[in-house]
């Protein structure tokens, strides 16, 4: 079977829908099924940047287009799957008309799947899609979420093994949110290491750095950096708990068993971190409104989750229960039909 995946990045959109095709081409590339990414040159730019990229890429001018499908006329392919808030109503029909199958991941961006044979959005149910097509399937909620091989492979450590807080607002952090974040954080009296974690799509690299070290001076504490990471996996396990953004990042730490204090930058991430809030393994604010009743709950659940090993242990535990029951090889198996 031929995959090919149409999706983008850049320093304004990050990498989400770029590691998200990377985790589903990487199960199916594990059953043998061959892969390609048509891309334009900014996300080629952001692949190129990891180690663990995998499948032919296509570079084309404009990846939602009509000239984007003219590569594979001479090629068979059995499913295009889509990944972007960014696609022409009429570039359904035009995959639909060129191949086989087309797949969307979606994030309640969409509503017509008239020329769309598999809708894919782990974060929500059933009770999210009212609109649905005759001859659509739907992959949805937490059985359909598939996560990058390296967190299927990775042996969570428990809380008494874990000493550091991570902070990772996003591959791209567009906002600048890093930063502000980081100074509410070091307020607090703490006896843990920071690590900061940027992606390659962050642009103000040289003032963090700048902050970092003007606060490695003056603190007790070590505060690190770690930019443009490729093994988020093993840095999400060394975490006693982690202040991440709500986006897919989330269901990252969710397999590595770290609680979680998620920021909700986005109004599409607001279910999925509700969700994980009510599972019990996160705790959330929302980055909007009244900036003063921001500061205040972020610095009041922070320094509930540094004064608390009980409590994270807790939240551990509930992570733990959660995870187990995600099935892998359940969305592998949606394309196999």
């Amino acid at each position: 079977m031929h995959v090919a995946f149409f999706t983008e990045g850049s320093s304004r959109s990050g990498m989400g829908h770029l590691l998200r095709c990377l985790a589903l081409a990487q199960a199916l590339q594990s059953k043998k099924h061959k892969i390609t990414f048509v891309l334009d040159l900014p996300s080629i730019e952001l692949v190129n940047i990891r180690s663990d990229w995998i499948g032919n890429i296509v570079e084309v001018a404009e990846t939602f287009s009509a000239s984007s499908l003219t590569g594979f006329s001479h090629e068979v392919v059995d499913w295009v799957v889509i990944d972007s808030y960014n696609v022409p109503p009429d570039f359904f029909k035009l995959c639909k008309n060129a191949c086989e199958r087309v797949a969307l991941f979606d994030d309640l961006v969409y509503t017509d799947f008239e020329h769309v044979d598999l809708v894919i959005n782990s974060a929500m149910n059933h009770n999210q899609y009212q609109n649905k097509q005759l001859n659509t399937r739907f992959a949805l909620g937490h059985n359909y979420r598939i996560l990058r091989r390296e967190f299927t492979e990775i042996q969570p450590k428990s809380i008494d093994e874990r000493n550091t807080i991570v902070l990772c607002l996003g591959g791209a952090d567009t906002q600048n949110l890093t930063g502000y974040f980081l100074e509410l954080l070091v307020s607090l009296p703490l006896n843990y290491a920071i690590c900061v974690v940027t992606g390659p799509a962050y642009k103000y690299v040289d003032d963090l750095n700048t902050l970092i070290n003007r606060m490695n001076k003056v603190l007790k504490i070590s505060i690190s950096h770690k930019h443009n990471v490729q093994n988020m996996a093993e840095v999400w396990g060394q975490a006693l708990f982690a202040v991440s953004a709500g986006g897919s990042s989330q269901f990252e730490l969710l397999a590595c068993h770290t609680p979680s204090l998620l920021i909700v930058v986005a109004s599409n991430q607001r279910h999925a971190s509700k969700l994980s809030n009510e599972q019990g393994w996160a705790e959330i604010i929302e980055y909007s409104g009244n900036q003063q009743t921001l500061k205040n709950d972020f610095l009041r659940i922070a320094r509930r989750l540094i004064e608390s090993k009980e409590k994270l242990i807790l939240m551990q535990q509930r992570a733990c229960f959660y995870d187990k029951q995600r099935n892998i090889d359940k969305l592998v198996g949606e394309f196999e039909l």
